[in-house]
């Protein structure tokens, strides 16, 4: 069974054809694993009741996915391929050493919250939310210091740092925002008090952390990886 999900078959591109390729693109694999620790308290006081509570999580996801460790071949026509003539061949090789290579990505974040609620029931047909919820999402880092990014270079314009910029290895994603204050409010009328009519609003501001594979894709970038053309 493990001998057909790793079949060593390299990508085909046939013109008049299209593509022959291993859906279980090798080496590959992904591991994600996330520790989350969360507490939430809550309390009535007379007309109000208070919730607040909070959270703590460690996101650990191993992103192994290296489409061009096995070459990539295109070929004009059937013929050509009958003939074993390719026009280009793809793989992805270290740039220091020129030698095909597997990508790997080791992504770790931080994530905190907290949050302070209190549902006033104001009169017998009126309920009043409020509540205030901070989030803090750490940068993604890699655990083998392996993350890439674009650095911009010398310049004093944006235009000349980017052309003097370069891809490069880097500590950390990006500089973490922490000023993710949301506010909350939200109220439920009852027209009437008859339970027959009731009347909702609410407003708030969310903030969520940026999606996890999008960011991997660093690590088929330079200096470490790249995807070398021939033909």
């Amino acid at each position: 069974y493990s001998d057909l999900l790793n079949k060593e078959v390299p990508e085909l591109v046939i013109t008049g054809l299209g593509t022959i390729r291993d859906v279980n693109v090798f080496p590959g694999g992904w591991s994600p694993t996330e520790w989350v620790l969360r507490e939430q308290l809550s309390t009535v006081r007379g007309a109000h009741r208070f919730q607040m509570g909070g959270e703590a999580g460690r996101a650990y996801n191993i992103l192994w996915h290296t489409r061009y460790y096995l070459p990539g071949y295109q070929f004009a026509s059937v013929l050509d391929f009958i003939d074993d003539e390719p026009i280009e061949m793809r793989r992805t090789v270290d740039p220091r050493t020129g030698e095909p290579i597997s990508t790997r990505a080791d992504q770790q974040i931080w994530e905190a919250a907290a949050f302070f609620q209190d549902d006033w029931k104001a009169r017998r047909n009126v309920t009043i939310n409020m509540g205030l919820r901070y989030d803090y999402f750490g940068p993604y880092t890699d655990k083998h210091d392996r993350l890439r990014n674009f650095v911009p270079g010398p310049g004093t314009t944006i235009g000349q740092q980017i052309a003097s910029g370069k891809v490069d290895v880097v500590p950390k994603g990006w500089n973490t925002d922490k000023l993710n204050i949301a506010p909350r409010f939200g109220f439920a009328w009852d027209v009437g008090a008859q339970g027959k009519n009731v009347v909702r609003g609410g407003y708030g501001i969310s903030y969520d952390r940026m999606a996890t594979v999008y960011t991997a894709g660093y690590r088929e970038n330079p200096p470490l990886a790249s995807t070398a053309t021939l033909g």
